[in-house]
């Protein structure tokens, strides 16, 4: 019996070691597990977070796309109506025969929509509208280019007819852009 007593306490030592170790094990295993579930949910929620921003920045490039829309289209629509009114003053003069002063080049010129200036809306609308609002730019200051430079009676019989058909081409190039304009606000993505 002796014998016996250190070899059940070689076993019982052993024994506990192995429990020991097992626990420890298990303990790890658990931990592991636990880590892994607290940095799912971290992830889940920074996910979560990122995908809340990405939508509300999507709507509010929206609500901007849609304030663009509209403010362009209502000022595409003042220099319709200011194309006309100086298409109108143009003809007068040379009906007229009268010198061309400040008061009538200040009359005749035109401006671009302030909104067209703004790159950030500009940037959300459709490639197409604003290829048409460069364009329709383009024939802007040509015109008031040639307002500044006209003399007399707006010059030769060509320069006059070339006003007044820049006119008419400002005039369609603004209507058509206010159009497509009022149907993008609520078709565009």
């Amino acid at each position: 019996m002796g014998n016996l007593s250190p070899l059940l306490m070689t076993i019982w030592h052993d024994a506990w070691h192995w429990i020991s170790g097992f626990q420890t094990l298990v303990a790890g295993v658990f931990a592991v597990i636990a880590a892994w579930i607290g940095a799912r949910a971290l992830y889940n929620s920074a996910r979560q977070t990122t995908n809340r921003q990405i939508a509300q920045e999507r709507e509010r490039s929206e609500r901007r796309k849609q304030f663009g829309c509209l403010a362009m289209t209502s000022e595409l629509q003042e220099l319709a109506r200011r194309t006309v009114q100086a298409k109108g003053t143009i003809v007068a003069v040379i009906g007229a025969n009268t010198e061309v002063t400040d008061a009538i080049r200040e009359r005749t010129y035109l401006t671009m929509p302030s909104v067209a200036q703004d790159w950030e809306v500009m940037s959300l609308l459709p490639t197409g509208a604003v290829e048409r609002c460069f364009a329709l730019n383009r024939k802007v200051n040509d015109h008031n280019f040639d307002i500044s430079q006209a003399g007399g009676a707006f010059g030769a019989h060509d320069f006059r007819e070339s006003l007044k058909s820049r006119a008419d081409a400002i005039k369609n190039g603004a209507d058509a852009l206010a159009m497509l304009l009022g149907e993008t606000e609520l078709t565009e993505p």
